[in-house]
């Protein structure tokens, strides 16, 4: 196959996922079906659904490009992460052992950034529930996704391309999205780019 076509085609199948990722989320709106007898407004159940989908793929990306690739104004979170992480990660193909228990030291890491954001993120409870509980759906899943990306090393190129592309292109300041590269497509940032070969 030609490189232009082989190109095409490797294009065509990471929007085809996304395009599949993106309907799997818009069952998200689904459920207001199933609060609809609570008595609450269908549009302030799906508002408060939809929302902090969105708000949390724009929080994902910006946490990621602004704080934990940031070396100047956050070098101990930047040395953690990029530091220990990604020079695992694309020492070893995408494979992060750290991950193999969520509460090894290298795992904790991110499961203390996640709980620090849904603490923050409490008093939300009180007034709209279904935002909050919809944050935590959304972290469990940005968790579930990115361990499972660095134990499952094919399953993350297969389904998380544009994160492949994150750790093991030659530039791995760009593809800020774990779950989806939602906010990278709007902001510019997405770039399939080809993988070094050789490890780093």
């Amino acid at each position: 196959m030609a490189p232009a076509v082989e190109k095409a085609a490797e294009e065509n199948s990471h929007f085809f996922k996304i395009k599949l990722h993106l309907s799997l989320c818009s069952s998200y709106v689904k459920l207001w079906g199933v609060f609809k007898n609570l008595g609450v407004g269908k549009m302030t159940i799906v508002i408060q659904v939809l929302l902090p989908w969105i708000y949390g793929h724009l929080l994902e990306y910006g946490i990621h490009k602004y704080i934990l690739h940031n070396n100047k104004k956050f070098n101990r979170i930047f040395k953690r992460h990029f530091g220990t992480h990604h020079r695992i990660s694309r020492k070893n193909d995408m494979y992060d052992e750290n991950y193999i228990d969520p509460f090894s030291i290298g795992a904790r890491f991110e499961l203390i950034g996640l709980s620090f954001l849904l603490i923050i993120h409490l008093p939300f409870v009180f007034f709209y529930p279904y935002f909050f509980t919809m944050l935590v759906v959304s972290a469990s899943i940005y968790y579930i996704a990115h361990r499972t990306a660095h134990i499952n090393v094919e399953w993350g190129k297969k389904w998380l391309p544009w994160h492949a592309a994150h750790h093991m292109g030659k530039n791995q300041h760009l593809n800020w999205g774990v779950r989806l590269p939602i906010i990278d497509l709007l902001f510019g940032t997405y770039k399939l780019q080809r993988q070094v070969v050789e490890n780093e």
